[in-house]
């Protein structure tokens, strides 16, 4: 009886018979490996193992180069083994769930990641800390090809979050072992927020709350200087409750100068504001992605009304009595507590004379939120969708001519366009801009544009969530998201990036 195979990616490209190691050859035979590998148990087309080798340089002679290196690794791997067989137009390694030290190290996430949603830190750490001995320096060492490149990334990334769960298995077990390792992570990675977040949170957890902010400024310093960028909203949070910040109330924005669009919006708050002088309240819900006008559609229906306005959170409003209107902006952002205590006014409203009206960014998607959208309309009330403003609306708002080129790059978008016409004006790079609002997009949209861009100005989403080893239904979520703040869009089957200078900033 054969011994079993094993094969190593999570470092040096490696394979080995029992205590034997296999000789997968010189540098591209070790390359078509790593593709079937990854691959494992997949038919991968000739055609594909020549692009992922060769990239877009594929010499006259790579098919018969291809046919030979096919030919060696399978004596090498043992032609009577079938671990390597031809199938159709291509060619498929067979590997057991244990022989793959990738497939290893996913299983052993998905439990780590069972556990800690059920609260089993311990069984939580087990799970990483065998996950994380997987590794011996970086994953594909010894190969170099165009789809080596783009894997190591993506290993790289998810080994980077299990090391970022398993130092939140630490902090909640009060280890003292992860200030340091997270300083030495923080180190390799400056601009990588969660990690700088998970540090500042281990130095308070041991009453180092000082080393803490000055850990934020650096940061926040280092954001501005190399990325001309300030610290997400995550990262702030977690600086505002180590130095005990008191969280006030949102201030009432000032009607803008300049509004533009928006005609129906403004015509059915100001119909529920007549509604709400006649003694009958409502509930409206406005949405749309960051800088879509929200807060200023709101201050312009509410400007100059004799009604009273109040702009705050629900629970600050829970004693407001009509006739009024209460304006809970930035929806998206409130816990359990705050959702509950709107649900609550949002069904006063229906028994008195109270106009709720919440401003909401749609995605990422929460399942509290959704459910309380979904009660609006059944309720009598009304949702308000705010997309991208027409090219004219655009110009007008700009207040000068050539801005429809500014239309097509910001989606109609009012905030990015009055971003990237003021970085004009000041000389200052568009590209700078773009980065900025990649900034406020989740984590998993971003990811989802650092592979893309790698593909090129259009792309299969299955391709890409192949690349990231993920499944395609996943990425529905953050492909909306960047559709939604305009930076992609639907090209047939594919998806496409709007305008080259996105495509641009967002590249490596």
């Amino acid at each position: 009886m054969s011994q079993s195979l094993r094969v190593r990616l999570l470092g040096v490209v490696s394979a080995w018979r029992g205590a034997a190691e296999i000789d997968l050859g010189p540098g591209r035979q070790r390359a078509v490996f790593t593709v079937l590998a990854l691959r494992a148990n997949q038919v991968v087309s000739r055609e594909a193992l020549m692009d992922a080798v060769w990239g877009d340089s594929v010499p006259p002679g790579a098919s018969k180069s291809l046919y030979s290196y096919i030919s060696r690794l399978r004596l090498a791997l043992g032609r009577d083994t079938q671990v390597l067989v031809s199938e159709r137009s291509g060619y498929s390694l067979r590997l057991g769930p244990a022989e793959l030290d990738v497939h290893e190290f996913d299983a052993l996430r998905e439990t780590a990641q069972a556990a800690w949603h059920r609260r089993d830190v311990a069984a939580a750490r087990a799970a990483l800390d065998a996950a994380l001995a997987l590794w011996n320096g970086d994953a594909l060492g010894g190969v170099d090809s165009p789809f080596a490149t783009v894997q190591r990334q993506r290993l790289g990334e998810l080994r980077l979050a299990a090391l970022e769960r398993h130092a939140e298995t630490l902090i909640a077990a009060s280890d003292p072992l992860v200030v340091p390792e997270l300083q030495r992570l923080v180190g390799e990675h400056p601009l990588r927020e969660s990690l700088t977040g998970l540090l500042m949170s281990a130095l308070a957890r041991f009453g180092r709350s000082d080393e803490a902010l000055a850990v934020f400024d650096e940061t926040r310093q280092r954001l501005v200087d190399e990325l001309g960028i300030e610290p997400g909203a995550a990262l702030r949070r977690v600086h505002d409750e180590i130095a005990e910040v008191p969280r006030t109330a949102p201030a009432r924005p000032s009607r803008p100068t300049a509004f533009v669009g928006r005609e129906r919006e403004l015509g059915v708050l100001r119909a529920r504001l007549d509604a709400l002088g006649q003694g009958r309240g409502g509930t409206v819900w406005v949405e749309g992605g960051p800088g879509t006008g929200k807060s200023a559609l709101l201050a312009t229906a509410f400007a100059d009304t004799g009604v009273q306005v109040v702009w705050g959170s629900p629970q600050d409003a829970a004693t407001v009595s009509g006739p009024a209107v209460v304006v809970v902006d930035d929806l998206q952002d409130l816990d359990e507590a705050g959702l509950l205590a709107w649900h609550r006014l949002s069904k006063q409203a229906q028994v008195e004379a109270l106009l709720v009206v919440a401003a909401c960014r749609p995605l990422p998607r929460r399942t509290e939120i959704d459910r309380l959208r979904a009660s609006v309309g059944p309720g009598g009330g009304e949702v308000l969708r705010l997309s991208g403003l027409s090219a004219p609306d655009i110009v007008t708002l700009i207040g000068c001519d050539g801005a429809t080129p500014l239309a097509e790059l910001t989606a109609g978008n009012p905030g990015f366009a009055l971003d990237v016409l003021g970085a004009i004006r000041d000389s200052a790079s568009v590209e700078d801009v773009v980065r900025r609002w990649f900034g406020l997009l989740s984590a998993e949209t971003q990811q989802l544009l650092r592979e893309a861009t790698s593909v090129g100005e259009a792309f299969d989403l299955g391709a890409v969530a192949s690349a990231m080893g993920v499944p395609v239904t996943s990425l529905v979520g953050p492909v909306e998201e960047a559709e939604e703040v305009g930076f992609l869009v639907e090209a047939g089957h594919l998806f496409r990036f709007r305008h080259p200078l996105i495509l641009a900033a967002l590249r490596p």
